[in-house]
């Protein structure tokens, strides 16, 4: 198998531990905040295995950006990729939403970190990783029911 689509598995498999990862995290830090429990130690592994299985996905995803983008020449006239719905969701879309996707997502962990209240923790949390999630599932429309 070539570096490239070995990659590009690894990519497309790995979104489904990020999806699953996101919403196991949204529905405990959600029942947290609505509960008013304590920030135990599951909670904060369960968002750091979400940052880093996003990171992983993140870096995953630039190196294929890079070998798409030097095949397709799509950077070469973006007056054409800009006019095309396909190469301009590729191009600039996607990239743009799963990039803040992984921002908020690293905001919600660290924020949950560092702050001291444990409903304040479990509510930026909640409402970092449920933006995370909208823009995940806008940013992979085309691919994520593949």
């Amino acid at each position: 198998m070539e570096t490239y689509e070995f990659v590009k598995q690894v990519h497309s498999i790995l979104r489904y531990f990020v999806f699953a990862l996101l919403i196991i995290n949204i529905v405990k830090c959600l029942m947290g905040w609505v509960g008013r429990r304590d920030y135990e130690a599951i909670d904060k592994r369960l968002s750091l295995y979400l940052l880093i299985t996003t990171h992983t996905q993140l870096l995953l995803g630039l190196i294929l950006y890079g070998w798409w983008a030097s095949v397709s020449g799509a950077f070469n006239d973006m007056g054409t990729t800009m006019k095309s719905p396909a190469l301009r969701f590729i191009a600039v879309e996607h990239i743009t939403m799963m990039l803040l996707a992984v921002a908020f997502i690293t905001i919600g962990h660290v924020r949950a970190k560092r702050l001291l209240d444990y409903t304040a923790k479990f509510k930026n949390a909640t409402i970092f990783f449920t933006l995370a999630f909208i823009l995940i599932m806008v940013g992979a429309r085309n691919w994520f029911w593949q």
